[in-house]
């Protein structure tokens, strides 16, 4: 999907693993990445899909039968109908409600129906005009608080299928119920008329009725599901009207090229629901509820009330829910057989079928190629349990088989959409700890073994290699003696990590040394000269979010180095236990052969720290730089696009304690 589809750059993968001790555990469990979206922002986006009507809020189904039962031949009857406006879901009655049970791929779906007020717009969807709102309060039953009831009678054309054809049950008569309030200010009455949601329903007696279904939570389980979706299905969405055009906008502004990319649309999938299943969290004692029962040959009502125990002991009642919210929700009259045809998707998630040509510069494991899902619970907030995107890159799968659930909840607050997590496996070793590693540790130092306590890791070792040899001189050094020059190091380095700092310090001894071996009249004298130099230094890497708010970046500051300086030089005791004869004749070879000044510029440790150590890290930093500022992360925030055809933006990078880049997410509106 062009820039806005790359993954995370990389290099080579892990090339420090080997020589760490003490590593931490898989805290993605052994995802490479992990999008954690919260409860409250589903329900917020669900709550702006209704707004912009993507969601439809009107619930209008119908319940029917066939007259005289299964073997009575007679025509198809209107039984049971609900008329009402689901309200929007909010923090304190969401809609969908994660992790509410043992399997993480199932959600809660709850909803309440409420009054709504009968605009213009409103009774031109129910279907009936002013003229039959006035005439439904001609015999007005009392309501609450100063309020008038309306029975309003309606006729409209019931759809159906029927042997697969569409059919039509016409002119079938539909009561609505009406509440009147009004406000009287001096001589002025000013009136305000609502739709009541309600069932109807024949409840067994000589009456069918009507039930007040005004915020009475309604709730069923439904799988979260996700299938493979195509621009083309999107479009189709996009032209029935349930989802927003911004989704393919987004989808098509990116350069989508389904050669290279898949779409998978992850949605509540009502049809694999058991409607028969439903439940209240309305405590049922305490709970009362108003009923009107309709004289369906005068056209009258009257309003009694009972609690809600006592109506869900009425099979009937439990019946005719169950099959309205099979209309709404399953099968429906516009019921196309597809079951992702739904505008409760939750998102669009997109992967790379071909790393190699989409992201030709990463390293294949930081380019997502397959999505799954679950769901997580936060028993201390409801509204922070998460839904969990796990993704794996490079066409590998999880190490763990079966693949499991991740098991951790990584958000704090509800400041946030929810969280974007990559394994420490997959960013922060390639990334930066196994350059900075390669950076530290010298072509001449054996296999490194670095240690690690929590977030810091330190790297303590002596070791000495040959810088050069050279023949002897002239014949007055003994006979195959070769002039050595070698060089000890010492280094002793620390990374440390917290937030969004990684802090790289040290210091380095390195002793130059110069041995030989004259001959002095038959006698043997070992000589050793050296000199020794140490350096610090200290540097910082720190994560921050570009002023698009969609890629990370990591900013260095600038290295600080002590200044190397040699200590003095210094010689073996080589005179001890010699005459003074030999001393002296030594001496004056010695002069000769190395003189002061030659023996300084031999052994020259601090030129070796600047030209070569200093360098080298300064190199590094820079590399680092500039590999890790080229779009990081601009492939998972236009990998994963909301329902409303947001992406999101990057805030707070910083490694948790696992070791794992977390950054905070939020969804555009």
């Amino acid at each position: 999907m062009g820039a806005t589809m790359r993954a995370l750059p990389g290099g080579s993968l892990l090339t420090a693993a080997s020589f760490l001790e003490g590593t931490m555990g898989d805290a993605l469990f052994g995802y490479d990445m992990v999008l954690q979206v919260t409860q409250n922002e589903i329900n917020s986006q669900f709550s702006r899909l209704m707004q912009q009507g993507y969601i439809r809020s009107l619930l209008k189904t119908n319940g029917l039968a066939t007259a005289g039962g299964a073997f009575g031949g007679g025509e198809m009857t209107l039984t049971s109908y609900m008329r009402g406006y689901i309200a929007a879901p909010s923090v304190a009655q969401p809609m969908v409600i994660l992790a509410s049970g043992d399997n993480p791929q199932q959600c809660l779906f709850q909803f309440a129906l409420q009054s709504q007020p009968l605009t213009q717009t409103v009774m031109e969807q129910l279907g009936f005009t002013q003229a039959q709102v006035d005439a439904a309060f001609a015999s007005p039953q009392p309501g609450p608080d100063n309020s008038q009831y309306g029975l309003l009678v309606n006729h409209e054309d019931i759809a159906f299928g029927s042997n697969g054809e569409a059919q039509t049950l016409p002119n079938q008569t539909v009561y609505y119920w009406l509440k009147r309030t009004s406000v009287t200010v001096g001589t002025t009455t000013t009136y305000s008329n609502y739709l009541v949601p309600a069932l109807f329903y024949m409840s067994g007696g000589l009456y069918p009725t009507l039930v007040d279904l005004s915020g009475l939570p309604l709730r069923f389980t439904v799988n979260l599901d996700s299938i493979p979706t195509t621009p083309q299905g999107i479009a189709e969405l996009v032209d029935k009207g349930i989802m927003p055009p911004q989704v393919l906008d987004t989808i098509n502004g990116s350069g989508f090229n389904s050669a290279y990319f898949s779409l998978k649309q992850l949605f509540l999938n009502f049809d694999t629901t058991d409607f028969t299943q439903w439940s209240t969290t309305a405590p049922p004692t305490s709970t009362a509820v108003t009923g009107a029962s309709i004289n369906t040959a005068s056209n009258t009502f009257s309003v009694s009330t009972t609690t809600l125990a006592q109506l869900v002991a009425d099979p009937g009642f439990l019946t005719e829910v169950s099959v309205a919210l099979q209309y709404a929700f399953g099968v429906g009259a516009t019921y196309d057989g597809n079951p992702a045809s739904t505008p409760y998707i939750i998102g669009v998630s997109v992967t790379s079928s071909n790393p190699a040509q989409t992201d030709p510069d990463s390293t294949p494991l930081l380019v997502p190629t397959s999505v799954g899902f679950s769901s997580l619970r936060n028993n201390a907030d409801s509204g922070l349990s998460v839904l969990n995107y796990q993704v794996m890159g490079g066409g590998n799968v999880n190490p763990i088989q079966p693949a499991p659930s991740v098991g951790t909840n990584f958000v704090a607050s509800n400041d946030y959409s929810g969280e974007l997590l990559f394994s420490e496996d997959v960013f922060f070793r390639p990334e930066l700890f196994n350059p900075l590693v390669q950076a530290l540790t010298s072509v001449h130092a054996p296999p490194a073994s670095w240690r690690q306590n929590g977030m810091t890791f330190t790297y303590q070792t002596s070791y000495e290699w040959l810088v050069r040899s050279t023949p002897p001189p002239d014949n007055r050094l003994k006979t195959g003696t070769y002039m050595k020059v070698t060089q000890k190091e010492s280094p002793n380095y620390t990374i440390a990590v917290s937030g969004n700092t990684v802090n790289v310090s040290g210091s380095l001894s390195i002793t130059q040394k110069l041995a030989a071996t004259l001959e002095v009249l038959s006698i043997e004298i070992p000589l050793v000269w050296s000199v020794t130099c140490q350096t610090s230094f200290s540097q910082a890497l720190t994560l921050a979010v570009g002023g698009n708010g969609y890629d990370l970046v990591v900013n260095h500051s600038q290295a600080t180095f002590s200044k190397p300086v040699n200590g003095p030089l210094e010689s073996n005791n080589w005179e001890a236990g010699l005459s003074s004869f030999v001393v002296q004749t030594a001496w004056a070879i010695i002069d000769q052969l190395f003189p002061t000044s030659k023996l300084i510029q031999e052994l020259n440790p601090a030129r070796y720290t600047v030209d070569v150590v200093h360098a080298q890290i300064n190199n590094t930093f820079n590399k680092l730089n500039s590999q890790l500022n080229k779009g990081l992360t601009g492939g998972a925030t236009g990998n994963f696009i909301s329902p409303t055809g947001a992406v999101f933006l990057l805030n707070a990078p910083r490694f948790n304690d696992a070791l794992a880049l977390q950054m905070d997410v939020t969804y555009g509106v």
